[in-house]
């Protein structure tokens, strides 16, 4: 997981309260996307085997462009081109 996410979330509650006239609705609906992220709070994927049956789920990314989780090989293959 991400370094920035972590901090975010250990510090939600302190940086929502000074920044608070500051953040526009699109900054609160990015921090909300940042912090849900490949959380049990998101859509779940399922995956089946068709041989053995086995079934699993996982949480979906948010895919939001400053997510550093999600945009992070997007932006690693755009650089190696």
């Amino acid at each position: 997981m991400s370094c920035f996410i972590e901090l975010l979330r250990h510090h939600e509650h302190d940086f929502l309260h000074q920044y608070e006239s500051q953040l526009n609705h699109p900054i609160r609906q990015a921090i909300k996307a940042l912090l849900r992220c490949r959380t049990s709070e998101q859509h779940k994927m399922s995956w089946g085997c068709a041989h053995c049956h086995h079934q699993a789920q996982h949480p979906l990314s948010c895919g939001h462009r400053h997510c550093p989780q999600c945009q992070h090989q997007t932006t690693t293959q755009w650089l190696q081109r």
